[in-house]
């Protein structure tokens, strides 16, 4: 990045039009790498201080704790529990504790309050009464991520819900993937039968227990030959599923999308690029290293294909990482 410059909003972009593959189709539209920051001013101009709240069980159940680290961006003063926000009604914080002895990092317990069910919970920290060596003042406020509490009595726990995930999200000929099915809580009656999928697409295999607790299954899906699909996901009715109490699940519970081309290699589509750089918050002194992988081996790939604002950092040479023209 250069000198003295601030800019929260960066990307690097490429332009597939001039990227072909082996059999030289040529690349669509263009890809972007996720944003990243640069702050190479120096200290004398540097921002308020900030803070990111992070929570270490983003789902509490009945004895279960957390606990809520605070990471300020430098070296602060004045910081205490008055200026924590968080729902009283619904969990208790307790002391903090310094992490370390350079004045950015602090921890405290976080013990959900007992027959609670809350889905949506938020720790925050009013910065306004947060001081950095400067004496600048922290500006607005920082929230964790959401978590969630359920410390009801087992009695009158809810029915059944199911997590469903597969291994690989964009299956080619030859390939397969594991589907896992992975519940709330012990459940019986779970078989094929509850699974719903297109059948024309894509073949799952039977259903194996994972462990002994009654909660995780899988099973093989092995897609069809000669398949494009953009759109595909694995689905579970739960209704005919039952947990320990048999109470019965209600609605579906269904995979993230994954796409199927399992067509010969000679009509397979275009190039396709994901962009990542190791640093997304880049400061003075710094570098970072951005990487191009392409979903198959190309060529005419070059600086002219990458876009992003030169005014605000430079990109050096590209270097091929392997041997096989992908990265």
């Amino acid at each position: 990045p250069r000198p003295d410059t601030e800019s929260a909003f960066n990307r690097f972009h490429v332009n597939l039009d001039g990227v072909l593959d082996a059999q030289g189709n040529a690349g669509t539209g263009s890809v972007s790498s996720g944003n990243f920051s640069i702050d190479t001013r120096p200290p004398e101009v540097d921002r308020p201080p900030e803070v990111t709240v992070t929570i270490s069980d983003n789902h509490l159940t009945a004895g279960e704790t957390a606990t809520v680290t605070f990471t300020f961006s430098e070296r602060v003063t004045g910081f205490d529990t008055a200026d924590i926000q968080y729902d009283t009604s619904k969990g208790t914080l307790g002391a903090l504790t310094a992490v370390g002895t350079d004045g950015r990092i602090w921890t405290a317990t976080y013990t959900p309050s007992s027959g609670i069910e809350s889905a949506d919970n938020t720790i925050r920290v009013n910065l306004s009464g947060v001081r950095d060596a400067q004496g600048n003042a922290g500006a607005g406020s920082a929230s964790s991520g959401n978590f969630s509490i359920d410390t009801r009595p087992t009695v009158v726990d809810r029915p059944p819900e199911v997590t469903v995930t597969i291994s690989d999200n964009h299956l080619t000929a030859g390939e397969t993937a594991t589907v896992t099915f992975t519940f709330s809580e012990r459940v019986t009656g779970f078989d094929t039968g509850d699974i719903q999928y297109d059948t024309s697409k894509g073949t799952l295999g039977a259903l194996t227990a994972v462990g002994t607790d009654g909660k995780v299954w899988s099973a093989t899906y092995t897609p069809q030959p000669n398949t494009e699909s953009a759109t595909n996901t694995i689905r579970v009715n739960l209704a005919g599923v039952l947990d320990a109490q048999g109470n019965a699940g209600t609605g579906t519970g269904s995979s993230g999308n994954f796409s199927i081309d399992t067509r010969p290699t000679v009509v397979d589509r275009p190039p396709e690029v994901t962009v990542t750089i190791s640093d997304e918050r880049l400061t003075a002194g710094e570098t970072a290293t951005v990487t191009f992988t392409f979903s198959e081996r190309v060529t005419g790939f070059d600086l002219n294909d990458v876009q992003y604002d030169t005014s605000k950092g430079t990109l050096g040479a590209l270097t091929a990482v392997g041997t096989d023209g992908r990265v």
